[in-house]
């Protein structure tokens, strides 16, 4: 009895680390099309300083506020620099961003 259960246990393992080549192909297919889309349009990208930051909640609050925004792709939040980086297909108004900071409750230098 005690011989099936670790048979059972190794091909479990063995089986963990199989991959086939279907998975390896769709994995560069959507590598190959994030570069596509990339180049295709090209990204906006600011950098803002922001005041008062200074927890992981701070930064999640910041991330999911500039997140939010209409044509934000990504989203950096740094608490060492207090700087966020915005990655956008479409430009957006310096104006909206601060007004989106501060009605979070942090000020934008």
């Amino acid at each position: 009895m005690s011989l099936s259960s670790v048979c059972v246990v190794t091909n479990a393992l063995r089986l963990k680390r199989f991959k086939t080549r279907f998975n390896k192909k769709v994995n560069y297919k959507n590598k190959i099309q994030e570069n596509k889309f990339k180049e295709e349009k090209k990204m906006n990208t600011k950098t803002i300083i922001i005041e008062g930051m200074q927890c992981n909640h701070c930064k999640t609050t910041v991330e999911k506020a500039l997140s939010s925004l209409d044509g934000v792709v990504n989203v950096e939040v740094s608490l060492e620099n207090k700087t966020a980086v915005i990655e956008s297909v479409n430009d957006i108004p310096d104006s909206k961003i601060k007004e989106t900071i501060e009605a979070v409750g942090f000020n934008v230098k």
